[in-house]
């Protein structure tokens, strides 16, 4: 039993996967250079809002049904997960990189923007996980290679002219 648990495990988990890069690829191809969102991928929110309902369900139920039967530690346990739910689904939601002409505007979590000039930033380090982009020393932010809009900033620096260090193996450009 626990090893068809781990191999219906591991399906979804390739299958997310390979579902991810298929909406991204197809979501790059009608981006413009000049004016385009990276952001986390649809994928991602979905499984956030369901993690919310189904979890939040349990703990509500759990909260209405609690006898001596449950144990307390299972209302906390659910309680918990249905949080992470949550704040995964307003990190979804709240964060994007907005490049317009000459500008990017990084929103992070709860909204916070930050602006930068495309002439200011220095070195793109690619690693195998995504990119780091930095002014001088001084790190901007960092995007995840799973995000939809990734590659297209990528080319989009690289129009730029911008220093690249590339640290990752299995390079993707």
């Amino acid at each position: 039993m626990n090893l068809v648990i781990s191999v219906v495990t591991s399906l979804v988990i390739i299958g997310i996967t390979c579902l991810v890069k298929l909406l991204n690829k197809k979501a790059e191809k009608n981006m413009d250079e000049t004016r385009f969102e990276v952001r986390q991928p649809i994928v991602y929110l979905v499984v956030s809002i369901i993690t919310t309902v189904v979890f939040g369900a349990g703990s509500i139920y759990t909260t209405i049904f609690l006898d001596d039967t449950l144990e307390l530690w299972v209302y906390f346990f659910l309680s918990i997960l249905a949080i992470l739910g949550v704040f995964l689904t307003i990190y979804c939601l709240s964060w994007k990189i907005v490049v317009e002409n000459e500008n990017i505007v990084f929103s992070r979590f709860l909204g916070i923007k930050r602006y930068y000039a495309i002439k200011n930033i220095t070195k793109v380090i690619i690693h195998n996980r995504g990119m780091k982009v930095f002014s001088g020393k001084k790190k901007l932010f960092s995007v995840e290679n799973t995000t939809r809009g990734y590659n297209v900033l990528i080319a989009r620096l690289k129009k730029e002219q911008i220093s690249f260090d590339d640290y990752n193996i299995n390079a993707r450009l």
